[in-house]
């Protein structure tokens, strides 16, 4: 017969045991005649986890909004995954992006326009993979063209630098974006006037003004 014992437990006879819950385990195990005689001592150790990572978290290198557009690349780093039985310096962090296969590494740089889906893992000693953590990025660092400006009077083409004896409005339209976003909407200023918004505006009171628009 067989017999074995785990950790500091009772003798027991048998040639297989099964071990399920998370832990660490001494195996001690010997052979026994009918005579009773005992074979030398082995010892073995089992390990088992079955516990999975924590989530790991996620810090960014700029004003990041998960989900919105932004102008500008942006890093971003996951860290803060423990584990009940893995140290934190034996941990394994891996990122995918869009769908494509996970890759090592706890930091990923997105610079390039586009619209991207960044899922972030942690893996421990054991292989047990934690849940995701998802961002969603979207790059957009690609300016408007230039809106076209157009100005009437008297429901007339007003010429620019010409006296008008009636009230100009000018328009703006027709500006294009290529990086991805949709178009917000315009802005000008009037002389040293603030930034507004708006795609057109009317100018009734006399006198020379400076129209800036983007």
């Amino acid at each position: 017969n067989y017999a074995y014992k785990i950790n500091d437990g009772a003798w027991q006879t048998g040639n297989r045991v099964t071990i399920s819950d998370t832990g660490k385990y001494t195996i001690t195990c010997s052979a026994v005649d009918i005579a009773g005689n005992r074979s030398t001592l082995v010892t073995k150790e089992i390990w088992v986890d079955t516990s999975v990572p924590t989530t790991p978290s996620v810090e960014t290198s700029s004003d990041f909004v998960d989900d919105e557009w932004i102008a500008c690349p942006v890093t971003l780093t996951a860290s803060g995954s423990s584990d009940d039985y893995s140290s934190g310096a034996s941990l394994i962090y891996s990122y995918s992006i869009n769908g494509e296969d996970f890759v090592t590494g706890n930091q990923v740089t997105i610079a390039d326009n586009g619209e991207y889906t960044i899922r972030f893992m942690t893996t421990d000693e054991a292989g047990n993979n934690s849940a995701y953590l998802v961002r969603t990025v979207h790059l957009d660092q690609t300016a408007p063209s230039i809106p076209a400006y157009s100005a009437l009077s008297n429901e007339a083409v007003y010429g620019e630098a010409t006296w008008a004896n009636d009230s100009v409005t000018f328009t703006l339209r027709d500006s294009e974006d290529e990086g991805g976003s949709d178009l917000l909407g315009y802005e000008y200023k009037i002389n040293d006037g603030e930034w507004q918004s708006g795609s057109h505006a009317t100018i009734s009171d006399s006198g020379k003004y400076t129209i800036e628009y983007r």
